[in-house]
């Protein structure tokens, strides 16, 4: 239910403002660029790490996160790093509870763990936001944009310009922020678990590209 759902996410963001979470190994980070493609037939420069509470890491042609923990918020991220432009990816979840939330994190700053971060649901809602000490409380909204299930593809994308933000799901537009607190960072994936284990997400064919003049 709607509301349980965000009594939910204040107490999972709650761990997050304590530090409570998973975050893998990140490379050297790489200057700003403008177009990326990653089909993840290779592990690239992403992070990967595999312990108690998850696994992150390029899998069988995509990258996978697994969270075995059931509370939490698990990311994985590569080091290059992005500004304005058109974030996409195709986000499914093949196994575990439909209340969680995954998603696309772009201008993730690794020094202050700062990002913009934006999330579905496998039982179809939607929340977008600011990360830094935790996540600005914005609270979940339902979509009928997003496809809710299992093995259920959900084409994610993020169109960045300063500090407009519009967030789309399935190319249908689900929500709008304007924030210029991040002005670039690096890209990421994530998964959180609000109370049940065994959430798994498949992220495929990500791309940055630049936006349309």
């Amino acid at each position: 239910m709607r509301l349980r759902r965000v009594i939910v996410i204040v107490v999972a963001l709650a761990v997050l403002a304590l530090g409570i979470f998973l975050v893998f190994r990140s490379g050297i980070l790489q200057p700003a660029a403008d177009n990326f493609t990653d089909s993840f037939d290779e592990p690239g420069e992403w992070d990967s790490g595999d312990d108690a509470n998850a696994f992150a890491g390029v899998r069988d042609g995509h990258y996978e996160i697994l969270v075995r923990a059931s509370s939490g918020i698990f990311r994985g991220s590569a080091p290059h790093q992005f500004a304005d432009g058109i974030y996409e990816v195709t986000a499914t979840q093949v196994a575990g509870p439909l209340d969680n939330g995954y998603g696309l994190i772009i201008r993730l700053n690794p020094a202050d763990n700062s990002f913009y971060m934006f999330e579905i649901s496998g039982d179809g809602y939607v929340w977008a936001g600011l990360c830094q000490s935790q996540c600005a409380n914005q609270g979940w909204e339902a979509s009928p944009a997003v496809q809710q299930g299992l093995n259920q593809p959900n084409l994610l994308r993020v169109v960045a310009n300063g500090g407009e933000m519009t967030f789309i799901v399935n190319d249908q537009q689900v929500a709008r922020i304007n924030d210029a607190t991040l002005a670039q960072g690096q890209v990421g994936f994530l998964v959180e678990t609000f109370g049940g284990a065994g959430v798994q997400v498949n992220f495929d064919d990500f791309s940055v590209s630049p936006i349309p003049e």
